[in-house]
């Protein structure tokens, strides 16, 4: 379904059953990370950010790039398993929280800043 942009992200994702994310190149990811936080089962593209958030397929399903019937297969199986895609759907929300909150990313950069600044001395 496309639908435009939405204002009301989780409410809007939290309708949903499966995160199909076919993107073919993200910066950083957030509409995957979005979908781990509202404990949705992710189905998506092999590009590097995704493989980096999802890890090795630990949590959600990575298909081959541009390969439309490894995404279907992918999704399938997913849809054919969705009480275990869930259940490690519901575990990614832990994730999300040690991972990807403002505190976390922010002392993130600050390590990385101070790390260039003593470089730099």
């Amino acid at each position: 379904m496309l639908t435009g942009k939405q204002k009301n992200t989780v409410q809007f994702l939290s309708a949903g059953d499966i995160l199909v994310f076919p993107s073919r190149t993200e910066s950083f990811g957030k509409a995957v990370v979005e979908a781990m936080a509202c404990q949705l089962p992710i189905v998506a593209n092999d590009i590097p950010t995704v493989r980096e958030i999802l890890g090795n397929e630990e949590r959600g399903f990575i298909y081959k790039y541009d390969d439309v019937q490894d995404m279907v297969a992918k999704l399938s199986h997913c849809l054919e398993n969705f009480e275990a895609c869930k259940a490690v759907a519901n575990e990614n929300v832990r994730y999300v929280e040690e991972n990807f909150t403002l505190k976390r990313m922010t002392d993130a950069f600050e390590a990385i800043f101070g790390e260039l600044a003593l470089e730099n001395n």
